[in-house]
């Protein structure tokens, strides 16, 4: 199993990379089922904020619309594109609506001491010889709370902030864009409940999304989709052991 994770990081970390849908999700997989992958490591971001998104939608959309998946090089532009079986290719953009130090910061204080919160904002001073963490901010364990206060307007800048870039560029009409989130601290059955009025509510309150043909928002865990043209959410089953 080692090897198989070592070769999909590999390729992750290379160039342009096409794969068939089933291709896509093996290799997800391979990387899910290793060993966890350290949040400072920069094939953190690829994989959870780019790669992996891109195969959840895929898995979504089926076949009829991602039999192919482009996981794009780092400066082409679009983080990836699907092609249909028909030919159709579809161009999608990825954004991350998480605070990267919040969430490091989270789990060095799950290392060191065996517990973090799973709700508030961790706050901490020094460096990672010193660190002194905070007192936390808490949301009252209140997951409501810690979604609409902390959540959302995370996935607010990140939508307000891609239009506005995307409105400059002609190649970003029509294409999909999707907006990751973490929904770690969510119990599986229970992220539709949870997380599909919040994206409701993040569309219903944007001005606009044009020139994006489509949003979608996707858990980071790989299991939770939420479509802005159908208004729906999607659970789907763990790949890998994550």
């Amino acid at each position: 199993m080692l090897d198989n994770v070592q070769r999909s990081r590999a390729l992750l970390m290379s160039g342009e990379l096409e794969l068939s849908l089933v291709d896509a999700e093996a290799l997800a997989s391979d990387v899910l089922s290793g060993p966890a992958v350290d949040t400072r490591d920069r094939f953190h971001n690829r994989f959870f904020h780019e790669f992996l998104p891109l195969v959840t939608i895929a898995r979504v959309v089926g076949r009829a619309v991602a039999s192919q998946i482009s996981f794009t090089a780092i400066d082409h532009g679009f983080d990836g594109r699907f092609t249909s079986d028909h030919g159709n290719i579809r161009l999608v953009e990825m954004t991350a609506a998480i605070d990267g130090r919040a969430e490091a910061l989270r789990m060095e204080m799950l290392a060191r001491y065996g517990e973090a919160p799973a709700f508030g904002i961790v706050r901490a001073y020094g460096n990672k010889h010193n660190r002194i963490f905070d007192e936390i901010q808490s949301c009252g364990g209140r997951a409501d709370k810690h979604d609409y206060e902390y959540i959302l307007p995370l996935m607010q800048e990140r939508l307000k902030a891609k239009v506005a870039n995307a409105t400059k560029r002609e190649a970003y009409k029509g294409a999909w864009l999707g907006i990751v989130f973490d929904d770690n601290a969510a119990i599986e059955k229970k992220r539709r409940n949870r997380f599909d009025a919040l994206c409701k509510r993040l569309l219903s309150e944007a001005n606009t999304v044009a020139p994006f043909g489509r949003i979608l928002c996707v858990g980071i865990t790989g299991t939770y989709v939420f479509d802005g043209e159908t208004l729906t959410g999607s659970l789907l089953p763990l790949l890998g052991r994550y």
